[in-house]
């Protein structure tokens, strides 16, 4: 269709035969057919078009044309700031079709008509951030068990037809990036109240507050203070908008030898109570209950934490965001809710690919992107390649050499050994995690795991597992990961009903693919092929490509760590193939 003048939708510069948005947060360059579409609807502002009459005038008869329409829409609302709630641009009349409601004028593009901050060279190749806005909605967990560092990394799946987005951009806008906003959340634990306001309490509570700043200090990706008041935790961006803080506070009351703590996370700008949570324990006043009850409470409190973080970065432009922020929000936060129900694109490391382009050194996107990698090489034949391998490794190691001594970045890179089936290298980065950071409970959980998967005799990582699970209150998201973990122990050692009910347990908290195939191979072994081929094919909504054989074949040796028990779970998912082809 014939392309207009360039044109202009308030701060937005839009020239549609360089297929080129320009805005306050940068340049992004469309699909020539989302561009058509902005076009048919700039022709008549205000005027409502069909769906049949953009079909018509952008997509013809193509095949898929009701959908990329959607996804056109939705990208474009995305790019210009509109929200369910809101819209600034473009308006969806019910059963009528959509208009543009916001003026346009006409505009002659030269170096002053670019919107302020956005340098001349970068305007041509800047990223899509409405595709990538349109990714973290719908992404989802890339990562079957807490592959996500202390988190852990979300997430939100992408359309059936997702493009892929072009190259982070090549200009270096780092100094601008790193100088917007800190670098970590800025979190206070305040001082914990005193309900009987006795002494001995008060003295309990001190110790508790200042043993959670402890525990909490380990993580980088948060800053933790002490704090008198909310005002305290007041933080700014040079740019003057609102930095990312949070304070922690709570309450003690003790009567005999029982303690029960509240512990809520507060957003002081908004006065919200983000999370609460009550634990209530035996407590003889030893050092060493004290530190276990503020390692309990520190490994509880993180996820929630990091998903406010993550729902207040998702307000943000993309392209305002700096590593870390990119980082965090490509990583999937137990606790979320998220729903993988497409197949995976070609842009779920956008993120990652975009921090290391500002920060080619940033250690934490080189251990989720070794990570990411690595896991869609165990569910997608195609990605299962020496080079996707030998980058993963290549990113895994940069990760190491930049951050030796930064827990979370390194429990990413123990998940990518894992998924690579390098047992004693995930072995010995899990234990490092656990010396540089001993709260950290995806660790603890996880090291039992790798030392007993696929053994011979497993009873040790199986009781240790349950413990474990036994410790975590009802509300802990990280349950569904012991449960998940103890699936796949017992299928191994052929406790199939064992199997099946750890995995229908997980389930119930999250579904992932690795807890699905888990879960279909122990119904194909109890004679139950039916419920094992709906399982497959949900887990096939996010790996069309996911083979049983090739996976028996390929994968399992990683699966199983090279443990002693690899050829009878090749003939597990061996069974489950056949089961599958029969039906």
């Amino acid at each position: 269709m014939p392309r207009r003048r360039s044109f202009r939708i308030g701060n937005f510069v839009i020239e549609p035969e360089r297929n080129l948005v320009t805005g306050p947060d940068g340049a992004a360059t469309v699909e020539p057919k989302i561009m058509d579409v902005l076009c048919v609807l700039a022709e008549r502002p205000g005027r409502v078009f069909s769906r049949a009459e953009l079909i018509d005038r952008v997509w013809g008869t193509e095949f898929g044309a009701d959908e990329s329409l959607t996804r056109a829409i939705s990208q474009l609302r995305k790019a210009f700031g509109d929200t369910r709630n809101e819209a600034h641009a473009i308006e969806t009349i019910s059963k009528r079709g959509y208009r543009l409601i916001a003026p346009i004028l006409e505009a002659q593009i030269s170096q002053d008509d670019r919107p302020e901050g956005i340098p001349a060279e970068a305007a041509g190749n800047a990223v899509q951030a409405h595709r990538i806005l349109s990714w973290m909605t719908r992404r989802r967990r890339l990562w079957a068990v807490f592959g996500t560092g202390t988190i852990l990394a979300l997430f939100a799946a992408y359309r059936m037809f997702a493009p892929s987005p072009p190259e982070p951009p090549s200009v270096k806008p780092a100094a601008a990036f790193q100088q917007s906003q800190p670098d970590n959340i800025a979190v206070a634990v305040m001082p914990f109240e005193n309900v009987a306001h006795d002494a001995g309490t008060s003295a309990i509570a001190q110790t508790l507050a200042e043993n959670l700043i402890a525990a909490l200090s380990h993580g980088s990706l948060v800053r933790i203070s002490a704090g008198d008041s909310r005002s305290s935790v007041q933080v700014s961006r040079r740019d003057g908008t609102a930095g990312l803080r949070f304070a922690i506070q709570g309450s003690v009351q003790k009567s005999g030898t029982r303690l029960r703590v509240n512990v809520q996370i507060v957003d002081p700008a908004r006065g919200d109570h983000l999370w609460t949570q009550t634990y209530e324990r035996s407590y003889n006043g030893s050092l060493s209950e004290g530190d276990r009850l503020s390692s309990d409470i520190a490994a509880e409190l993180y996820p929630p934490l990091l998903l406010a973080a993550k729902a207040e970065l998702m307000r943000r432009p993309i392209l305002s965001l700096v590593p870390w922020e990119l980082n965090l929000i490509a990583t999937w936060v137990p606790g979320g809710n998220e729903v993988f129900l497409a197949p995976h694109g070609k842009d779920g490391d956008w993120p990652q690919r975009r921090a290391l382009a500002i920060d080619p050194k940033y250690a934490p996107a080189h251990a989720t992107l070794a990570e990411y990698k690595s896991y869609h090489a165990l569910f997608d034949p195609p990605s299962d390649t020496e080079a996707t391998w030998a980058d993963s490794d290549h990113h895994g190691t940069l990760a190491i050499d930049f951050a030796p001594f930064d827990a979370d970045v390194l429990f990413h890179v123990a998940t990518y050994y894992r998924f690579a089936g390098e047992r004693e290298k995930a072995l010995g980065m899990l234990r490092r995690v656990l010396v540089l950071q001993p709260s950290s409970l995806v660790a603890r959980i996880d090291l039992p795991f790798v030392e007993g998967k696929c053994g011979r005799n497993q009873d040790d990582a199986i009781l240790q597992l349950r413990a474990l699970g036994s410790e975590l209150s009802s509300r802990n998201p990280a349950r569904w990961v012991v449960l998940s973990h103890l699936a796949d122990l017992y299928l191994a050692r052929g406790a199939f009903e064992q199997a099946r009910e750890a995995a229908e347990q997980s389930r119930q908290i999250v579904r992932t693919t690795w807890t699905n195939i888990t879960l279909a191979a122990a119904l194909a072994e109890l004679g139950r092929p039916k419920e094992a081929a709906r399982i497959v094919a949900e887990a096939r909504q996010e790996w069309p490509n996911l083979d049983f054989t090739y996976f028996a074949t390929h994968t399992v040796p990683r699966w199983c760590l090279g443990g002693p028990r690899t050829n009878q779970v090749r003939g597990i998912f061996l069974h489950l193939a056949t089961s599958e082809k029969s039906k």
